[in-house]
Formats: structure tokens, sequence, C-alpha cells
């Protein structure tokens, strides 16, 4: 939001206005937030996290949890 408003200052809302403005902004934060999860947080994860070892596959120590 700071580097979009020395672009382009925002306008004073007030009321409605403001309140829906908010509710907008959360809206679209939320819904970039979901898909730069999905797209780069997943397969980051699956990418760092490697395959499984084959003792966990089978049984092992990590598997029983102990």
């Amino acid at each position: 939001m700071h580097a979009i408003g020395r672009v382009r200052p925002a306008p004073a809302l007030e009321g409605v206005a403001a309140v829906l403005g908010l509710v907008g902004f959360v809206v679209v934060a939320t819904g970039v937030a979901a898909v730069a999860y999905a797209v780069v947080e997943k397969p980051a994860e699956r990418w760092l996290r490697g395959r499984p070892r084959a003792e966990d596959a089978v049984g092992g120590p990590a598997a029983r949890g102990t």
C-alpha cells in the first residue's frame, strides 16, 4: 500500500466508502495470498522436504512417533 501511495495518493474516504474500500482490500489481499501460497509456497515446501526416507514409509521410528 505504501508503494502505491507514492505513485497515486489515496483519496480521503469516509463512512461506507471507507469500510467498503477496506473490505475490498482485505478480500483482494487474501486472494493474492492464497494464490501465492498455492503457486509458490506449496511447491517450495515439497522441494525442500524432498522425497520421504525409506524407513518412514515402512514404519520406522519416524512413522511410529518415537
